[in-house]
């Protein structure tokens, strides 16, 4: 099942389409591939909770972070692709959907995961990866120097418990995050964001209910209603 969100403005069915999960890496990257070509979708994935390779919590509500940016997006269901191989075999429905849009290539917000990236070039698509090959941490910096704002929504490492879910992202998360035994900027699955405003977005989100769920040795934040 894809859903698609058809924006109000008039756009051309060229240009780059997006992977997005909501959170900080892939709308700062594109954020930062606007400044080089143009954005005509968004493509998210819904999976099931128990994901190897996409974010769980709340890719729901990227359809609203789309909204705010006047930017179509294409949901995929993906809560049945049940393990790793199933992902990567089903996960060639983002090429269908670049085929159907006639996109000119797949914009992606990985920093140095090769795993990931051979993921990508197996799709046989054109990338653009703004952020590959950046520092962690200053990925954390521009975030908050371009004035983003997220929150943490999930955590699944050592050293990282319930008192980091909800957290915005700011200079104080950073301080707190050094000297972790973590990819600082959680791409490995350590951290989950999610993206509320920033300079792309015509509207700010505002989370209006969320609960916290631990399990162990990770937890999540649940979005459940926002505004």
């Amino acid at each position: 099942m894809v859903l698609i969100f058809k924006s109000s403005k008039n756009m051309t069915p060229m240009g780059y389409w997006a992977l997005s999960s909501g959170g900080k890496d892939s709308v700062l990257a594109m954020y930062t591939a606007m400044q080089k070509v143009e954005i005509s979708g968004i493509i998210s994935i819904m999976p099931k909770k128990d994901s190897y390779l996409f974010h769980y919590p709340n890719v729901k509500w990227v359809s609203l972070q789309a909204q705010s940016m006047n930017i179509p997006i294409r949901l995929i269901d993906g809560t049945r692709w049940i393990n790793l191989d199933e992902e990567r075999k089903r996960f060639k429905t983002v090429k269908e959907v670049l085929r159907e849009e006639s996109a000119e290539g797949l914009i992606s917000g990985l920093i140095a995961s090769n795993f990931q990236r051979k993921i990508l070039e197996d799709l046989g698509v054109e990338l653009f990866l703004p952020l590959w090959g950046y520092d962690q941490e200053e990925v954390l910096k521009l975030f908050i120097k371009e004035k983003f704002e997220g929150v943490i929504t999930g955590v699944a490492a050592e050293g990282l418990d319930e008192s980091f879910l909800g957290r915005g992202i700011d200079e104080k998360l950073i301080e707190d995050l050094r000297g972790k035994r973590i990819n600082i900027a959680g791409e490995g699955g350590e951290i989950e964001t999610f993206v509320l405003d920033g300079p792309i977005f015509s509207k700010r989100l505002k989370i209006k209910k969320a609960k916290k769920v631990w399990e162990g040795d990770r937890g999540f934040l649940f979005i459940e209603e926002i505004e």
